[in-house]
């Protein structure tokens, strides 16, 4: 196990992070009552026998990616329904994604817990990592002039970073033996893929025919 001395943070400095990061705190429904401590036993278990320093590494990356994901999704859900006319059903789809991207902070907050890092450390230490990825994505989103293709085709660039860094992290996470978080992180990476196809779906629908 690689030297975490940081001290597992309480719930209240998990939400604070949460606020700081995305602009709101999690709904009951993004932050169940479950005692994660005691579900990450086992992952804890398998990653203390082994070197988890490159696990870590990519759980640090993935939960700032995630965190950069809601926001681009709250600049979708504007301007879907501020200036593309109030598409209901692209708000509709734009507010189920950005939820949904929203539960993954958690469960990454979970797992980093469960390793002994604080997700306000792993925040600082890769401030560049996604944010540059993000940052030609935002620049379409914030243009009064993007067309709605434009700014869908944006998005599933950043959704098909998403995804392979998923893939990565479930190849991680079952070389670990540990069955309960590999279910978990699977179920993410089909989520990912899901949105992907979505956007791709939407992307599809909105180019104008030849």
């Amino acid at each position: 196990m690689p030297s975490v001395t940081s001290a597992r943070p309480d719930r209240s400095e998990l939400v604070s992070v949460g606020v700081g990061v995305i602009g709101q705190a999690p709904s009951t429904a993004d932050d169940p009552g479950e005692d994660w401590r005691s579900r990450g036993e086992h992952a804890f278990a398998a990653m203390a026998r082994s070197d988890s320093s490159l696990f870590i590494a990519k759980l640090e990356e993935a939960v700032l990616a995630e965190s950069i994901c809601v926001q681009l999704y709250d600049s979708l859900l504007d301007r879907a329904m501020h200036h593309h006319g109030n598409r209901a059903e692209l708000v509709a789809t734009f507010r189920q994604i950005r939820d949904e991207e929203l539960a993954h902070v958690w469960t990454l907050i979970e797992a980093l817990e469960t390793v002994g890092v604080r997700a306000r450390t792993a925040l600082a230490e890769h401030p560049r990592t996604w944010g540059i990825a993000a940052q030609r994505v935002a620049q379409v989103l914030a243009q009064p002039d993007s067309t709605v293709p434009q700014c869908l085709h944006a998005m599933l660039i950043y959704e098909l970073g998403e995804q392979a860094a998923w893939e990565t992290l479930v190849t991680l996470v079952g070389a670990m033996g540990d069955d309960s978080w590999l279910r978990r992180f699977q179920a993410v990476l089909q989520d990912e893929q899901r949105h992907a196809n979505t956007i791709k779906a939407l992307l599809s629908r909105e180019l104008p025919e030849a």
